[in-house]
C-alpha cells in the first residue's frame, strides 16, 4: 500500500495501516466471487500469537473483524462485500505487535 494512502486512511478515518509489513504470512490468497458478493481469504501463519483480522472498505467502514485469539496455522473464511461492491478494500492482519497490511482492488466484471 502506498504511504500516501496509509496517511490518508489515518487522517480521514483514524485507521492505522502500516506501509511496512513485519508479519510472516504464508500463501496469502484472495478469491473474489463478485456474483455472490463475497471473497474468500486464505493464509497461513507459522507463528503463534494473539491474532486479529480486519477489512475496511474504501470509505473507511469496518466490514470484517475477526479476533482469532491465540492462533497459528491455516486460516480460511469468506468475507461479505455485497453491500460494498467493487472498489478499494484494506486488509489488516495483526499478530501481537506484528502486522501485514494490504490494499485490495476489487473490480466488477
Amino acid at each position: 500500500m502506498p504511504e500516501e494512502e496509509s496517511t490518508q486512511l489515518k487522517q480521514r478515518y483514524g485507521i492505522d495501516m502500516t506501509v511496512s509489513s513485519n508479519l510472516a504470512v504464508e500463501n496469502l490468497q484472495l478469491h473474489p466471487n463478485t456474483s455472490m458478493g463475497m471473497f474468500k481469504l486464505q493464509f497461513k501463519l507459522p507463528t503463534s500469537g494473539e491474532t486479529s483480522i480486519r477489512v475496511f472498505n474504501g470509505a473507511g467502514r469496518l466490514i470484517y473483524d475477526y479476533d482469532l485469539g491465540m492462533f497459528s496455522g491455516d486460516f480460511s473464511d469468506e468475507i461479505d462485500i455485497s453491500q460494498n461492491g467493487a472498489g478499494n478494500y484494506y486488509l489488516d492482519i495483526r499478530q501481537g505487535e506484528k502486522r501485514l497490511s494490504k490494499k485490495i482492488l476489487l473490480q466488477s466484471k
